[in-house]
């Protein structure tokens, strides 16, 4: 059920490259040690953004 409605919100690829260690929005591999502090991993196990595509986000 989960699958389907991400599906229809077209978020299928996104969850498929967190889950792969892949940033959603850049497609880079996620290196864990690139993030600067406590907040910014924190960012990163919920929306799998690296370091670059969350100080563009949240600039």
């Amino acid at each position: 059920m989960i699958l389907k409605a991400m599906r229809e919100v077209g978020i299928e690829k996104q969850v498929e490259r967190k889950k792969k260690g892949v940033c959603p929005f850049c497609s880079v591999e996620v290196d864990p040690e690139s993030f600067r502090d406590d907040v910014s991993w924190r960012e990163y196990t919920i929306s799998g953004c690296c370091q670059e595509c969350q100080d563009d986000f949240f600039e």
